[in-house]
């Protein structure tokens, strides 16, 4: 129950629709929220649902992989991969399986060496023979007929 003067103080003190200003970014106030992520409403604030889903894309499109064999896309749909190849001291072709598929081209693949000793890296070298959507064929080159500790093919390659 309530009395009759609390009554008349909140009716003289009740806000009026005059009072609700539009919020801005230099003012507090009243903001319609919008539930889409196609508007192009620059008045309208995002819902805490098309928040999360926004970051769910952003997440999705920038999925990357950060270790010694990874990846990175892009929203654009490009990939960028990087890997190592097994020690190719007893090998002269190496098939290189990237960490992950392209799942339309890849467009570029280069190879160089990676060794624990720069005497066996400055021995040998490795080339680019083939490239395929989940893989890349290297060739390697030596100047001598073996090497005291393992070279390594490393991958960059560029797809989509």
């Amino acid at each position: 129950v309530t009395s009759a003067r609390t009554v008349k103080e909140l009716q003289d003190n009740k806000l009026d629709k005059t009072d609700l200003k539009d919020a801005s970014t230099t003012q507090k106030g009243i903001v319609q929220l919008n539930n889409t992520l196609t508007s192009s409403a620059t008045d309208e604030a995002l819902t805490a649902a098309q928040g999360k889903e926004l970051n769910d894309k952003f997440t999705s499109l920038f999925s990357n992989l950060k270790s010694p064999n990874g990846y990175q896309k892009l929203p654009n749909g490009l990939i960028m991969q990087w890997c190592v190849g097994a020690g190719a001291f007893s090998q002269v072709e190496q098939n290189v399986v990237l960490p992950i598929s392209f799942p339309n081209s890849c467009l570029f693949a280069t190879s160089g060496v990676e060794s624990d000793s720069f005497s066996d890296t400055a021995n040998g070298w490795f080339f680019v023979t083939s490239k395929s959507l989940s893989s890349v064929t290297v060739h390697c080159q030596s100047a001598t007929t073996s090497w005291s500790v393992a070279i390594r093919p490393i991958i960059f390659s560029i797809g989509y």
